[in-house]
């Protein structure tokens, strides 16, 4: 399962813009993307994950991280202001990818356990990977 959510607002940065979603595949993928330059989840990590990219149509959505594509599902729904909060952070997103193991997405406490959460190892990844929507409504 993923989401777009935007994250607050604080110490006066705008609001972010992120994907969020879980995998069964974390033993495999997460020392794969720790390798290329994405952080724990919760720790603080460099600004972009250079070889990674989002590219989103109107019915899909991919992660390729080195052209391999790590990511192909339908597009997720974008929360009001999501791509005018892409454009403030210059086309990049916040992409967090958490163990599903530990987490459900459709537990009404899911922020609050992953908030919880922050700095366990092997919890999750994330990075700040630039976004691509080549029919982008304006």
């Amino acid at each position: 399962m993923w989401a777009k959510t935007l994250l607050p607002a604080y110490a006066g940065t705008p609001a972010i813009p992120s994907i969020t979603g879980t995998t069964s595949q974390a033993d495999g993928l997460f020392p794969q993307l720790l390798a290329r330059g994405w952080s724990g989840w919760g720790v603080e990590g460099p600004d972009d994950a250079p070889t990674s990219l989002v590219l989103i149509t109107h019915e899909s959505m991919q992660l390729t991280v080195e052209d391999q594509i790590v990511l192909d599902d339908r597009d997720a729904r974008s929360p009001d202001g999501w791509w005018k909060a892409v454009d403030v952070w210059d086309q990049r997103v916040v992409v967090s990818i958490l163990r599903s193991e530990l987490f459900d997405m459709a537990d009404p406490m899911f922020s609050q356990h992953a908030q919880d959460m922050f700095g366990t190892q092997g919890a999750g990844v994330w990075a700040m990977v630039p976004i691509v929507h080549p029919a982008r409504p304006l």
